[in-house]
């Protein structure tokens, strides 16, 4: 019998055919594995930003309400196993061991899989073994051509739209969107939160072509401050006095749509109670997003990784410690927009760290430094990533914050550095 690591090993082996988009390989992968996919419900989460806050609300929701949760996200901080859950739990080895196995037994080495439609197909096995009510699948990139959509959604989600990944999706907004609202299926509800015009209204018509009702935020509902917390005005009515675990003001956004589509599962059948939509605003699992995890200093993990989530970072950042020296360490991918990434997470630092996680596509701190325009901020580069911590904490003192961010990669190591279980 194959070990966990023998199997682990083959499966990131995998990474070496890097990303094909397309769904004839997932569909053939799961074919020989019977179509666990099909005949489970399910919401499919595509979107620049907010993804995962997103399926973490939703999952502590329909857990609390009664169901059997599956959590499909992408990619892990520390450990393979936290990309699949069940009931807000990581799975173990000894599952992951039992899934990576069943799932290399059907593939075709003739057309051998991507690590991710691999995983991909390892999550719809295990909610399909799990006999899970509800699965809850976050789009790894893009959408139309996405090894996820393949599901048969109950509800989508295209949370936002930004720029990213324009040499697979497209140069331009539209072109990015169209290929993020590729997820959109026949009468299924969309739910976003999309604020540019010509985006709206590219959704609007596509969802008008597949006779898809559309609730768009700000629109169709909202979640907005009120005396004694936030309130959600929503379709079927509202709940006040609300309270939001995660930190920063985009995640009244991420709330609403989360709620929104509580309502439109109930009409799927799906019940729940108020308490459980509570708890689920209150204190969702979703690390790595504005995690507070140290004092003197005070640390925080971040993974914005793009211009858009950097600049909502960065506003985060200016509410929360106002008056906080803040020294901002950062390791970002080499394929992102470096430049205007930095400009936003930079722009609220007192003095800045770069560096690297121990990862391939990791751009180098030397490029970072190049990359800076701010000439009056103080930056030092530093590998490895163990002593740029150590180095921002001291440039920081007892009193000041260390937001470290840039990438899910740099995160994910930062916790292992810091003894931070995800």
């Amino acid at each position: 019998m194959r070990t966990y690591e023998e199997l682990l090993t083959w499966t990131y082996d995998l990474q070496k055919f890097g990303i094909k988009l397309g769904l004839s390989s997932t569909s053939l992968l799961l074919e020989r594995l019977d179509d666990p996919h099909q005949n489970l419900p399910i919401v499919h989460i595509g979107g620049t930003n907010g993804k995962g806050s997103v399926a973490a609300m939703l999952s502590k929701a329909l857990t609390d309400s009664g169901y059997k949760v599956g959590l499909y996200t992408s990619p892990h901080l520390r450990r393979f196993e936290e990309r699949f859950r069940v009931n807000d739990r990581i799975i173990d080895k000894a599952r992951a061991r039992d899934l990576m196995e069943r799932v290399q037994e059907a593939v075709n080495f003739t057309e051998p899989p991507t690590f991710f439609e691999f995983t991909t197909a390892m999550a719809f096995q295990l909610f399909a073994e799990e006999k899970t009510d509800i699965a809850i699948m976050e789009v790894g990139m893009g959408g139309r051509l996405d090894a996820t959509n393949v599901a048969q959604p109950k509800v989508t989600v295209i949370t936002n739209i930004s720029m990213e990944h324009k040499e697979y999706l497209g140069d331009t907004l539209l072109k990015i969107a169209s290929e993020k609202a590729g997820i959109l299926k026949p009468k299924t509800p969309l739910v976003s939160a999309a604020r540019q015009p010509e985006v709206v209204d590219y959704f609007g018509v596509r969802c008008n072509e597949l006779a898809c009702p559309f609730y768009l935020s700000e629109r169709d509902f909202s979640v907005s401050r009120s005396q004694n917390g936030l309130r959600y005005s929503g379709l079927n009515g509202g709940l006040e006095d609300l309270s939001l675990g995660l930190i920063g003001e985009h995640q009244q956004a991420n709330a609403g749509m989360a709620l929104c589509v509580m309502e439109l599962l109930k009409s799927e059948g799906f019940s729940w109670n108020e308490t459980a939509l509570r708890g689920a605003l209150a204190a969702p699992h979703w690390p790595g997003r504005f995690q507070i995890v140290g004092e003197r200093p005070t640390i925080v993990l971040d993974g914005a990784h793009n211009p858009a989530a950097a600049e909502v970072l960065a506003k985060a950042v200016r509410d929360r410690f106002p008056s906080q020296k803040v020294v901002t360490l950062v390791g970002i991918m080499a394929d992102k927009d470096i430049e205007a990434a930095l400009a936003h997470f930079l722009g609220v630092a007192d003095e800045a760290v770069l560096s690297r996680p121990a990862y391939a596509r990791a751009a180098e701190p030397e490029v970072l430094a190049r990359a800076v325009t701010r000439p009056d901020l103080p930056v030092i580069a530093i590998t490895p990533l163990q002593k740029a911590i150590e180095t921002a904490c001291a440039k920081a003192g007892d009193d000041g914050v260390v937001v470290i961010t840039g990438s899910l990669f740099t995160v994910g190591e930062a916790m292992e550095i810091l003894g931070v279980e995800p």
